[in-house]
């Protein structure tokens, strides 16, 4: 997983650095918006104190709390992504070979750079 792409000076002057972040299952969030409304209903159900017995069964589900200050941590400098990886995960187990692929990576960053108004290279 690439943090960057050599050629980029930014990135190469290490003011810039792509990491990726996967929070788990974070219920009661607006990313549920384009469910059905049974699943959407649920979703929103499930963030509240109601959800919170899955928890125990389930650890890959993490609250909105939990998600937004590991996301703080990481981008304030008070956790490090794990050597050798692009991203940062709350739940357990590695992400998906499409996830971990650098093709995917470098074309992420591509339509990225270009939304943003980037160069690309």
């Amino acid at each position: 997983m690439r943090t960057g792409h050599a050629s980029d000076d930014a990135v190469r002057a290490g003011r810039i650095t792509a990491v990726a972040f996967d929070p788990g299952q974070v219920f009661g969030t607006g990313l549920a918006r384009a469910l059905p409304t049974p699943m959407r209903l649920a979703w929103r159900g499930l963030g509240t104190r109601a959800g919170m017995f899955l928890r125990i069964v389930q650890d890959t589900f993490n609250t909105q709390t939990e998600a937004g200050n590991t996301l703080a941590d990481l981008v304030l400098g008070d956790i490090d992504v794990p050597d050798g990886r692009g991203y940062l995960a709350l739940r357990r187990g590695e992400p998906s070979v499409l996830a971990r692929s650098d093709e995917q990576a470098e074309r992420s960053w591509r339509e990225s750079a270009r939304l943003v108004g980037l160069p690309d290279r």
